[in-house]
């Protein structure tokens, strides 16, 4: 049970990891190339909308699992 509440903690921080890199990045080359996403319809923020959604999926899915492992070793 342990490991596998491990296992659920490595994953929800890889993806909260990969999210903020990903909007860094974003961030970055928006700033670097203006011109390139002014020429765009929708402003540059609107391409984390997905990654954001799936990342939040993935932490409530986590958080679940972890209560459910906690209620479980709690469990006499």
């Amino acid at each position: 049970m342990k490991r596998l509440n491990r296992i659920l903690t490595i994953v929800m921080a890889a993806f909260t990891g990969a999210f903020l890199g990903h909007a860094l990045y974003l961030f970055w080359d928006q700033s670097a190339r203006p011109e390139l996403y002014a020429s765009w319809s929708a402003p540059w923020y609107v391409q984390l909308i997905v990654p954001g959604v799936v990342l939040v999926c993935v932490l409530l899915l986590g958080a679940v699992g972890k209560a459910l492992l906690h209620y479980k070793l709690k469990k006499p």
